[in-house]
């Protein structure tokens, strides 16, 4: 799977890349990366002012 990196540019750019890197240095375990993941994941779907996307 590719995820949509043109999505939710601000989530990948400052979280998640910032984690998966953290990951890969082995500073933080595999489900500390996710749930801190899904928490900011969590908090752009609550923000009203973020545009949504869907697949069609």
């Amino acid at each position: 799977m590719s995820p949509r990196t043109d999505w939710y540019q601000t989530l990948n750019r400052e979280v998640i890349a910032g984690l998966i890197g953290e990951m890969m240095a082995d500073r933080i375990t595999t489900a500390e990366a996710i749930d801190a993941i899904r928490k900011a994941s969590d908090a752009v779907a609550r923000d009203d002012s973020v545009k949504k996307y869907r697949h069609s």
